[in-house]
């Protein structure tokens, strides 16, 4: 009975090896190959420090990524709000509270995929946080539609909030 369940054991593994293919077989190879050019061209372009600060009569808002060329990036967002609000008769601005504070650190990746509602083809550039459709870089331009309406770029370099 051993010799059999071994002999059966041996015979999957050999169906299994044989049917495997070291060439892998993508789901849309135009996909790939685009995905493919895409970081031939702009990968060694965005590895480096990126930013941007908003800042307005209510709200602060940075964000800072530092892409590396070992696929990972570290990313620091920082959001400050305050308030206007009435005491004794006259509007008065509340002090900066800081509402989001976070740092992390991931894998970024440059891919292309299909829009499923328009069929258009689209670049992205994800880490798991975030995920942002890639316009491109223009000099020292990160081109973005990012999830923080208020950044549709970001600028090369690694500058810190004054807040």
């Amino acid at each position: 009975m051993r010799k059999m369940f071994v002999g059966l054991m041996l015979i999957s593994m050999a169906s299994v090896l044989h049917s495997c293919s070291a060439d892998p077989e993508w789901a849309d190879p135009e996909l790939h190959e685009q995905s493919e050019a895409i970081n031939a061209k702009y990968r060694p372009l965005i590895i480096g420090d990126w930013y941007r600060v908003g800042e307005s009569d209510s709200r602060r808002d940075y964000v800072h990524l530092r892409f590396n060329a070992d696929s990972s990036v570290v990313t620091v967002v920082k959001m400050q709000r305050r308030d206007t609000v009435m005491v004794g008769g006259k509007l008065t601005v509340t002090d900066w509270r800081t509402v989001y504070s976070d740092s992390t650190r991931e894998q970024w990746n440059l891919y292309v995929k299909r829009n499923d509602s328009s069929r258009v083809i689209e670049t992205y550039l994800y880490s798991p946080g975030y995920l942002a459709r890639f316009d491109g870089i223009s000099g020292d331009t990160l081109k973005v539609a990012w999830p923080l309406p208020a950044f549709r770029y970001l600028l090369r370099g690694d500058v810190k909030p004054g807040f």
